[in-house]
């Protein structure tokens, strides 16, 4: 960020947001702590020391400065226009209408222990699944962030279109076509680099290669906003290494002889329980109509709204009236593990949440505590 851009900054949050400086702290140096604090991996006692703050100046201004930029999302998130008739752009002309591009990343994130399991990715990564629209321009119009890693892109977007947005915007193969959204054919050639020096053999093939080229400008949207940031910012976690293996000698000790092998055995029949429960549980936890029985331990609905379910959950098949006694036993294991999408939030959610924490909006009789440089005495 160049000081031009960073005093245009300064300004937004002074007139739009409403932040003021205090007597001991200016405002640009609370927006240059505030960025700092984004963009590097500190604590915040290194901070302190690096602006000659205490900590809880540090975190009190961080705070502050962090509600005024989330009010600022109506400045900042660019409204979309659609794609006209008379685009002169190659990648786009073939969309009319489209608004832009979705695509989902992971963001990497430290998380408390007990937390750990549902943000783990399936690289074995901690991260957080942020799900983005960018317009042709590499502009951000809409960003949902803080989904759990482990959930899957299909459960972040149906979360995205049940709040108030309106977009409609091309996105990856990832996910499934509905009202408003397009989505490339499956089991074609897609992505640009298994393209070469080939050329389209089909119609969805054409289409493919079309939508690749517009859908690339989400993947390099966010590429840039990564560079921007220090790359110290890094998640940690994961399974422990070996506990296939550690399955697969106990189950060998409790069953001699039986032949089953950490992979392919014991890792298809722990997928398949993982997704059986994932199934089970969204079910039961966030479908209206849905029930469990204690007694059957079954799903009881009724059998329209299991067909329906099916159609957008195809894993889902053979549990109508079907005993599944592992229920609470497969909560025990995964539960903790699942992703919830608590934490995802629109600004005008995060704006109303800060709000509760941040009590003293006008800090102006705040006392800025300073460091001091010690002097040694004769």
């Amino acid at each position: 960020m160049n000081r031009h851009t960073f005093g245009v900054l300064c300004e937004m949050i002074s007139d739009i947001g409403g932040l003021r400086g205090t007597r001991n702290m200016s405002l640009q140096e609370i927006v240059a702590m505030f960025l700092y604090t984004s963009s590097h991996h500190k604590k915040n006692r290194s901070r302190g020391h690096y602006f000659y703050r205490s900590g809880e100046s540090v975190s009190r201004q961080f705070n502050l400065c962090l509600l005024v930029v989330l009010k600022l999302h109506h400045h900042l998130l660019k409204k979309p226009t659609p794609i006209t008739e008379d685009c002169e752009d190659s990648r786009w002309k073939c969309f009319q209408n489209c608004l832009g591009a979705l695509d989902g990343t992971f963001i990497k994130v430290y998380v408390p222990n007990e937390d750990r399991g549902r943000y783990r990715t399936r690289k074995r990564n901690l991260a957080m699944n942020v799900l983005g629209v960018c317009t042709p321009n590499m502009e951000f119009v809409f960003v949902l962030p803080g989904w759990e890693g482990s959930a899957h892109d299909g459960r972040v977007l149906r979360d995205a279109i049940s709040r108030p947005n309106g977009l409609k915007v091309s996105r990856d193969a990832g996910y499934t076509n509905c009202e408003g959204f397009l989505a490339p054919y499956r089991g074609h050639r897609y992505h640009l680099k298994e393209w070469g020096d080939r050329v389209p053999a089909s119609a969805e093939e054409y289409f493919n290669m079309k939508h690749s080229k517009a859908r690339n400008v989400i993947e390099r949207t966010f590429g840039l906003l990564k560079g921007s940031c220090d790359q110290q910012w890094k998640g940690e976690g994961g399974f422990r290494n070996g506990y296939l293996n550690h399955l697969e000698l106990m189950l060998n000790n409790k069953f001699p002889g039986c032949g089953l092998k950490a992979i392919p055995h014991i890792e298809s029949k722990f997928k398949w329980f993982k997704d059986k429960y994932a199934i089970v549980a969204e079910m039961v936890n966030k479908t209206s109509g849905f029930q469990w029985d204690e007694e059957t331990s079954t799903i009881q609905c009724e059998r329209q709204a299991y067909d329906d379910f099916c159609k957008t959950h195809p894993k889902a098949g053979g549990l109508w009236k079907t005993p599944f006694p592992y229920l609470s036993k497969l909560d025990d294991i995964f539960g903790v593990e699942r992703a919830n999408g608590l934490a995802a939030e629109l600004p005008e959610d995060s704006i109303h949440n800060l709000e509760k924490d941040v009590v003293h909006l006008d800090n102006d009789s705040d006392d800025e505590e300073l460091y001091s440089t010690p002097t040694s005495s004769c």
